[in-house]
């Protein structure tokens, strides 16, 4: 009779094994025998129910070979030799003698998805999913809807990094949900190094003289500092501040990532040190520019900015002609009575002034002025080309800080301290004696939110 050859689980993979909710995490570290227990439990279900119907995916075909398809036939060898299991190499699929199937499939980009569109699958599982945007996740789990009288699985293996870091973080370890996801449905299994008897003393010993923010993410499974990542440096507990009235001497300006799916501005105070505050930061989606220049109004309104005192900055390509109109995106907002300076596009040096800027302590954030920038700005990868670039996917968190790029390569100018004459001498404004002078300030009360 033929045999089935598999390892002893360590006690995180029995745990993994366990879970009965529809989707199901695991990992976080290297070395966690994340791969074994998918192939495992995979090869398990297929044995006890007939018909069922898998799919395990990795990013390319290669790494679905050396990673999954000769692993699972040693794994099924005896079978194999007696044609209780048969593998099909055109398909890539194995066939068990009850009907069941493990499908091996590779998406290594979104045209990928396109063959598994209109299949229908008992359980998905997603290996190392953090290589992944979640477009795949979301398209992969419409085709979670097999026939056999079984609860529908998703299993998902991951570390820290990687174009879906954000996503898998937001699901399995923040637990940030949306109206439409259940938390009754996702389950994460934390599997370090330490959890699997098979990592020998050597591999521990690498794993702990790696340097930050290796060490962190490969050992210890840190999802708030993972390798790739852009900004280290980006800690907002060291760049928020206590909200102040702002003086009416500090120059205001605003920057702005615009296009059909963003709308991003960040108001900004610089004080007469040339240090930068960020006042206010604003995000959206379809919104057109009559109803963006009127929440640019509201907002400058419930600050108290005055309208004559804003530097407003935006990207070259708002002053590109459309062909069908003869208008350019900046032509629009002027005809909503609001003027923009072109900004540099050099995106290597704007990241850099950015850089600059934190390292030299001349950039705050007012808390609760910049959250949704500091999350965005936390999950900010390398481009994988050109390393002194950010990552353009995923695209959905780069709005709000391209809009502190176009800030930040243009910011040149300190705040004037102008002295003021009384009648009994000249008071710099930055004295203690009060004094009274056209112009603005601030308004910071009442905005906890947006408008």
């Amino acid at each position: 009779m033929a045999t089935i050859k598999l390892e002893q689980p360590q006690p995180r993979q029995i745990e993994f094994m366990q879970q009965t909710a529809r989707f199901v995490g695991y990992g976080g570290a290297r070395g966690g025998g994340k791969s074994w227990a998918l192939r495992a439990k995979l090869i398990g279900m297929c044995c006890k129910h007939s018909g069922l119907k898998c799919l395990i995916i990795r990013k390319s075909y290669r790494e679905l070979l050396d990673n999954h398809i000769n692993q699972i036939k040693t794994i099924l060898a005896e079978c194999i030799a007696e044609k209780k299991v048969r593998y099909d190499g055109e398909q890539h699929r194995f066939e068990f003698w009850n009907g069941s199937s493990i499908n091996c499939g590779y998406c290594a980009c979104r045209s990928d998805l396109e063959q598994y569109q209109g299949i229908d699958y008992d359980i998905i599982a997603l290996d190392e999913a953090t290589n992944y945007e979640e477009e795949v996740f979301v398209k992969l789990c419409a085709c979670l809807r097999g026939h056999i009288n079984l609860p529908k699985r998703f299993y998902l293996t991951c570390n820290p990094g990687g174009v879906g870091h954000e996503w898998v973080k937001r699901l399995f370890i923040t637990r940030e949900y949306r109206p439409d996801e259940d938390p009754e449905d996702y389950v994460f299994v934390k599997a370090l190094a330490t959890d699997n008897d098979f990592n020998g003393k050597e591999y521990m010993k690498m794993l702990n003289q790696l340097p930050e923010p290796l060490r962190s993410a490969w050992r210890d499974g840190n999802w708030d500092t993972f390798v790739g990542q852009y900004f280290p440096e980006w800690e907002l507990d060291k760049l928020e501040i206590e909200q102040t009235e702002i003086p009416a001497h500090w120059n205001i300006s605003m920057s702005i990532d615009y296009g059909l799916d963003c709308f991003a501005p960040i108001w900004f105070g610089t004080d007469e040190n040339g240090k930068d505050y960020i006042l206010k930061e604003y995000s959206a989606k379809d919104t057109i520019i009559p109803e963006a220049a009127r929440l640019i109004r509201e907002i400058e309104s419930g600050l108290g900015i005055d309208d004559r005192k804003i530097k407003r900055y935006a990207p070259p390509d708002l002053w590109n002609r459309k062909s069908d109109t003869g208008l350019s995106t900046i032509d629009m907002f002027r005809q909503c009575d609001l003027n923009f300076i072109k900004a540099d596009n050099n995106r290597e040096a704007g990241w850099m002034a950015v850089k600059t800027r934190i390292a030299q302590e001349k950039l705050k954030v007012f808390k609760g002025r910049g959250n949704q920038l500091s999350y965005c700005m936390r999950l900010l990868q390398h481009d994988e080309v050109r390393v002194n670039d950010v990552a353009k996917n995923p695209h959905d968190i780069t709005h709000l800080p391209d809009s502190l790029r176009y800030f930040c390569i243009m910011r040149t100018q300190k705040a004037k301290v102008t002295p003021i004459r009384t009648s009994a001498n000249i008071i710099d404004q930055r004295g203690s004696t009060p004094t009274r002078r056209s112009g603005f300030r601030v308004n910071l009360s009442g905005l906890k939110g947006g408008v």
